[in-house]
C-alpha cells in the first residue's frame, strides 16, 4: 500500500512538471534489482546512473541493507528506488529545462502546500503528500532532484542535502 501511495505521489510530482513523455523507441518494463552497490553498471536506457547519483557512501549511511531499483520514468529523468521492508525511499533526477519546470514548481508549493527549506540547491521545497518529499533545484548543474521518503532515512533532510551535494556535473556525465 505505501509503495502504491508513493508511486502515486511521485507521478503528481513528475507530471506537474510539465514534460510530455517522449515519443520514439518503446521502453521495457523490466526494472533490474540488485544489492544497491557503487559498481552497478549504467542506468537502463540513459547516461544518469544511480551508482553517481547516489554514491556508496550515502548509501552505506542512510540505506543500508535496502534493495535499488532504477529505472527512467516516461516523464524523463531518472529514478532510483530503495526498498527494505514495507520502506522506500526515491531518489529522481531530471535535468535540463530547468526555467521552464522551476516556474512550474512554483504552481507546486502553492497547490501541494509546499514549504521553503533554505540552505539546499538553488531553490528547495518540502512538500506535504502521503509521503514527505523534498523538490530540489540544484545550484551547480540544471537539474531538478525529487526526494521522497519514507520511515526512513532516521533524518530525511541531511540525506536530501548529501544527494543534492553529490549531484555533480561529473555525476550527470
Amino acid at each position: 500500500m505505501r509503495t502504491r501511495i508513493y508511486v502515486a505521489a511521485l507521478a503528481l510530482v513528475l507530471a506537474a512538471c510539465g514534460k510530455k513523455a517522449e515519443t520514439g523507441a518503446a521502453k521495457t518494463d523490466e526494472k533490474p534489482s540488485a544489492p544497491a552497490t557503487a559498481d552497478k553498471p549504467a542506468a537502463p536506457g540513459g547516461k544518469l546512473a544511480c551508482a553517481k547519483l547516489v554514491p556508496q557512501a550515502l548509501v552505506d549511511k542512510y540505506l543500508s541493507g535496502f534493495t535499488l531499483e532504477e529505472s527512467d520514468p516516461p516523464l524523463g529523468g531518472h529514478q532510483c528506488n530503495y526498498t527494505k521492508d514495507a520502506n522506500t525511499v526515491g531518489v529522481t533526477v531530471n535535468c535540463g529545462e530547468a526555467d521552464k519546470r522551476e516556474k512550474e514548481t512554483a504552481v507546486m508549493k502553492d497547490s501541494m502546500h509546499g514549504a521553503d527549506v533554505p540552505g539546499i540547491g538553488r531553490s528547495a521545497l518540502k512538500l506535504q503528500s502521503a509521503f514527505p518529499q523534498y523538490d530540489v533545484w540544484d545550484d551547480d548543474t540544471p537539474c531538478h532532484i525529487i526526494v521522497t521518503v519514507g520511515d526512513v532515512p532516521a533524518d530525511p533532510l541531511a540525506f536530501t542535502k548529501d544527494v543534492v551535494q553529490a549531484v555533480t556535473p561529473a555525476a550527470i556525465q
